[in-house]
């Protein structure tokens, strides 16, 4: 009976003794592993610490690089004054404003201003015609940007004066009042709403020349025209209305007083 006892007293230790150190052993796994969690999540806090300011520097200097370029290639452009306005003079203009164009087609800037000027100086057709392609260019990237995700591009499209044509996709009606070699003039007829007529050149981009309607915003590209067939060739794109700012015109900012007066 005695020697019982003591078997039961040896194996009450044994079994204490074994699940304290499976215990401990456990506490200094479970430590372990929750400072090596620790540790881990510190190193990717630091890296995404570091990559995220390194990202915010390198739009900071993008920014800072941008402007310089801007103001630089803009100082250059209006240096070619009227005391240089020679066949070269104007060529070096066409560069700049092509240098312009393509490094800061993503801003909202209109440079038609620009274009119309510079246009209406050059003499020659072949130097017209690469300042056209330039503005052609701005807007087919600006185009593929913009309906990337979610838009439409309904792709090149041969119109005629006066014969309306109906766009289903966008419940739009389109029709061309007038071609002239340098612009055409078009109306947007949405049911409920008429938009035009208004002028669109070869200079037009996508980015801050739209027609907003609801959701969408609705751009037209000028390609070519043909002023003795009356027909024109234009692209005719819709994208999402939060790609583009709001350019407030005079009419908008009074329809609401016209309302409420009726």
């Amino acid at each position: 009976m005695e020697w019982d006892d003591k078997k039961v007293k040896i194996c009450d230790l044994l079994i204490k003794g074994v699940l304290g150190v499976v215990i401990t052993a456990a506490i200094a796994f479970f430590s372990i592993r929750s400072e090596n969690n620790r540790q881990e999540s510190a190193r990717q806090s630091n890296k995404l610490n570091v990559l995220v300011e390194f990202i915010t520097k390198q739009k900071e200097l993008d920014i800072t690089q941008g402007m310089r370029m801007f103001e630089t290639l803009m100082g250059h452009y209006f240096q070619k004054d009227a005391a240089q306005s020679g066949p070269q003079s104007l060529k070096d203009k066409l560069v700049l404003l092509r240098l312009i164009a393509l490094n800061f087609q993503d801003l909202p800037i209109n440079l038609k201003p620009l274009y119309q000027q510079l246009d209406g100086q050059l003499t020659d057709n072949k130097d017209k015609e690469d300042l056209r392609d330039v503005g052609r260019e701005v807007a087919r990237r600006q185009a593929y940007r913009l309906t990337a995700a979610n838009g439409q591009d309904l792709g090149i499209m041969p119109l005629k004066a006066g014969e309306p044509i109906e766009i289903p996709s966008l419940q739009l009606k389109l029709s061309i009042d007038k071609i002239t070699p340098d612009y055409i003039e078009v109306q947007f007829d949405f049911g409920e709403r008429m938009v035009g007529p208004f002028q669109v050149t070869y200079f037009d981009v996508p980015l801050v020349d739209n027609t907003k309607v609801g959701a969408l915003r609705v751009s037209l590209i000028l390609l070519k025209t043909n002023e003795p067939a009356k027909t024109a060739d234009v692209r005719l794109i819709a994208f999402e209305n939060y790609l583009a700012m709001d350019r407030f015109d005079v009419k908008d900012l009074t329809l609401p007083l016209s309302l409420e007066k009726r």
